[in-house]
Order: structure tokens, then C-alpha cells, then sequence
């Protein structure tokens, strides 16, 4: 008798111990789900940002811009 209400007490221990664990990990996939998002967000920010700097410093005016800067200041024209 003494051993059957040990088995069953061991049987729920681990059942809740695994349902706990299982519930930590679920915690944890979706903490780490939320730093991906928050991740590739930054990132599709951070790429539209250096294509508008791309652009900026390809553009025929910034390099006009420049130019004068430089002659303005002394130096040479490239």
C-alpha cells in the first residue's frame, strides 16, 4: 500500500514538474520570438536608412556640394 501511494505521488511530482518546465520553455520561445521581431524590425529600419544615405551621397548635388566645400576652403577639385 505504502509503495502504491509513493508511485502515485511520484508519477504526479513529475507530470507537474514537466508541465512546468514546458510552460518555462514556451515563456522563453516567446521571449525570444519578440527579440527577433524587435530585431528584424531594426534591421528593415536600419537598411531603408542606408539606402536614403546611398542616395544622398550618389546624388549629383551632394557632389556638386562638395566640390564647391572644398575649392571654398582652398583645396583642390577632384
Amino acid at each position: 500500500m505504502a509503495f502504491t501511494v509513493f508511485l502515485i505521488i511520484a508519477v504526479v511530482g513529475l507530470i507537474v514538474l514537466e508541465l512546468t518546465r514546458s510552460h518555462y520553455r514556451d515563456q522563453q520561445i516567446d521571449v525570444a520570438a519578440k527579440g527577433v521581431k524587435s530585431l528584424q524590425d531594426e534591421v528593415r529600419d536600419l537598411r531603408t536608412r542606408v539606402e536614403i544615405l546611398e542616395a544622398i551621397v550618389t546624388d549629383e548635388r551632394f557632389e556638386l556640394k562638395r566640390e564647391l566645400d572644398r575649392i571654398m576652403r582652398g583645396g583642390k577639385c577632384a
